[in-house]
């Protein structure tokens, strides 16, 4: 699966979306997280969004919601992006 070629901005602002809807915070909060998780993979913010939308997009009719916001949170141990989050693919 390629990820979603969503532009910097557009991409950013889906993956805000998706935790506010899947951790009910709120979009400063969210953004944090989203940014956080970037510097701490030091993966690009957009790849990191990118790489969010794409684990949603291929999850998120075989999970529960409580599933998808804990898998959300580790994106790398469950995705296809997870080499790109500095862990083994």
């Amino acid at each position: 699966m390629t990820a979603p070629s969503y532009s910097t901005r557009t991409a950013v602002d889906i993956a805000v979306g998706i935790l506010i809807a899947f951790r009910g915070c709120s979009e400063n909060d969210a953004f944090t997280e989203l940014a956080a998780t970037s510097r701490r993979h030091k993966v690009a913010l957009a790849r990191t969004a990118r790489a969010l939308i794409a684990f949603i997009q291929t999850h998120h009719h075989d999970l529960p919601a409580s599933d998808v916001t804990a898998a959300a949170l580790q994106w790398s141990h469950a995705t296809p992006y997870r080499g790109a989050f500095g862990t083994a693919a």
